[in-house]
């Protein structure tokens, strides 16, 4: 469990990257995701709730490299409330990319998403 989190150190390929988990929590927590950063939150086999997380992933030299805030692999994701953000200079940002997932959204008590949901079979 991350409560009340500011996570902004560089990372390549994902800051938060939760693996093989029945039950993660994310409370109030902001992260920041600079360059070359494939995933804010990169989950897998998991089961995780993102309590008003903010979440900002920019990429502001223009790369061809996609940034994705969310990304869910074979996971159920809970998301109440919270600012999820993404920004490439080539427009090539998701705001969360599921694939073999179920993501759940309660805009309770607040939720902004900037760019689309794209979802793989």
């Amino acid at each position: 469990m991350l409560n009340n989190c500011v996570i902004d150190q560089p990372a390549k390929y994902g800051k938060i990257h939760i693996e093989n988990s029945p039950n993660t929590v994310v409370n109030n927590t902001q992260i920041s995701v600079p360059n070359d950063i494939f995933s804010g939150i990169h989950i897998m086999n998991s089961d995780v709730e993102l309590n008003n997380v903010t979440l900002s992933a920019t990429l502001i030299e223009a790369k061809q490299i996609s940034q994705v805030a969310v990304e869910a692999i074979n996971s159920a994701v809970n998301i109440n409330g919270g600012h999820y953000k993404t920004e490439t200079a080539q427009e090539t940002s998701e705001a969360f990319r599921l694939n073999n997932s179920t993501l759940n959204v309660k805009m309770q008590p607040f939720l902004s998403v900037e760019k689309p949901v794209v979802v793989y079979h």
